[in-house]
């Protein structure tokens, strides 16, 4: 009477058949996972720098001044700006100057701030919306305090502090997205959210040289969102292209405040 043989365990291809199919469930789950993820990492991106566009659009109906201007270092628009917006505010007072001009505040600017003289579009979203004294003649008092993240009341925009960046070299303050970076203390600007004014627009000037705000498709001299300013992040790649006229690969994945989505699928009305 013979007795029937009881197998323990897989066979060699029983298990490689297995490993086969394991392999290609992860691989349909991965295709379908990974853009979802993305996508969403780039929704929450687009989703603050419109907050953020919102945030400057609350600081001038505050003020009733238009945009701020995204280049500090130009002493003229910076003193246009803030003798508009300030009209009680003078950097005379504090060294008993009575002949003050833009240099005069470019200086005062600077000093209160805590941040190098070479402000970058990052540098003056930050310098802007962290908010001001409640002093009219002193309004940038605590500014350097502000701007790191410390005793920040009433900004126009709740940054998340962890998100603060300062240049290790140059003591330059961004804002950076949410994303892999592990110390934004010295996440390179490109990363950071950037800042462009109308009169970036005006002058053709690229405060950054590696970028210039966008320009509508097919055009050399209307600039996207001619109206207003652009918010521009780099994406999840962190190459921000050449903006203007020239979309290149590097542009395809940058985020903005006009755009709604990609610059790659933004198609301008």
């Amino acid at each position: 009477m013979s007795r029937a043989v009881v197998r323990s365990g897989f066979t060699l291809v029983e298990v490689l058949v297995v490993t086969v199919i394991i392999g290609i469930l992860l691989a349909l789950v991965s295709a379908a996972v990974f853009p979802a993820l993305q996508s969403a990492k780039e929704f929450a991106i687009t989703s603050e720098a419109s907050q953020l566009s919102m945030a400057m659009e609350s600081l001038k109906a505050e003020y009733g001044t238009g945009n701020p201007p995204a280049d500090l270092s130009s002493s003229d628009d910076l003193y246009n700006y803030v003798v508009r917006t300030f009209p009680r505010y003078s950097p005379g007072d504090l060294n008993g100057d009575t002949n003050i001009d833009g240099a005069d505040y470019q200086q005062a600017i600077t000093s209160i701030s805590g941040v190098s003289s070479t402000f970058d579009p990052g540098n003056a979203l930050v310098f802007w919306l962290v908010g001001f004294s409640d002093n009219p003649a002193a309004p940038f008092d605590g500014h350097a305090d502000r701007m790191n993240g410390t005793k920040m009341t009433s900004p126009f925009y709740e940054f998340d502090i962890d998100r603060l960046g300062a240049d290790s070299t140059a003591g330059t303050i961004r804002y950076f997205p949410k994303l892999s970076v592990d110390d934004y203390a010295d996440a390179p600007p490109q990363r950071a959210f950037l800042y462009f004014d109308k009169k970036c627009y005006d002058d053709d000037h690229p405060y950054l040289t590696f970028l210039k705000p966008y320009l509508k498709s097919g055009s050399t001299t209307t600039y996207s969102n001619p109206r207003g300013f652009q918010i521009i992040n780099a994406g999840l790649d962190g190459q921000l292209g050449a903006g203007g006229d020239t979309y290149t690969d590097a542009d395809a994945d940058n985020l903005t405040n006009f755009s709604g989505g990609t610059m790659g699928d933004y198609t301008d009305e």
